[in-house]
């Protein structure tokens, strides 16, 4: 019983993984638009003011990232 327990553990943990790579995936593409947004000169206008903006969007970004992932 206890090996089919551990077993079971390990599958659980495995899901969460998958679950956490699926989340990042996703920030990683999210973080990748906004970049190329802030490449493109944040949009038609292209004022400073829309690029600070958008750069806070991005560190955002970042921080809700981190909340996800956790400390390193």
């Amino acid at each position: 019983m206890g090996l089919q327990k551990s077993l079971k553990d390990l599958k659980d943990k495995e899901n969460d993984i998958d679950k956490l790579l699926a989340q990042l995936a996703q920030q990683s593409d999210r973080m990748n638009s906004l970049l190329e947004h802030i490449k493109e000169g944040a949009g038609s206008k292209g004022s400073s003011e829309d690029v600070l903006t958008t750069f806070c969007d991005v560190i955002d970004e970042v921080l809700e990232l981190k909340t996800i992932t956790g400390p390193t």
